[in-house]
């Protein structure tokens, strides 16, 4: 590194030493995807599923409106995620 280049890059990591004790600390449960076999990889490059999931906890919850206690919604949302669980992969309806 030329030494114009080197001044920028201790002022940065100076001004950000938390956020590389932070990725110290955390890249190598970031890079332990690469662990994973191929297949498992491919599904997990976007959030999709787990939008799908989100959206149909909320539909399902939006058609109850009101819950008689926290372990009714608690029951509703197991069901809901157990059943997106199948090995069909489908959620049943």
């Amino acid at each position: 590194m030329n030494r114009p280049s080197w001044i920028i890059f201790r002022r940065w990591l100076i001004g950000h030493r938390k956020l590389l004790q932070w990725v110290e600390g955390n890249v190598t449960d970031g890079l332990s995807v690469y662990s994973l076999p191929d297949g498992h990889r491919k599904r997990m490059r976007n959030t999709n599923m787990l939008e799908r999931q989100d959206r149909e906890l909320k539909r399902r919850t939006q058609m109850a409106t009101l819950f008689p206690s926290e372990a009714t919604l608690h029951r509703l949302a197991t069901a809901v995620l157990a059943g997106s669980s199948a090995p069909s992969g489908k959620l049943h309806q």
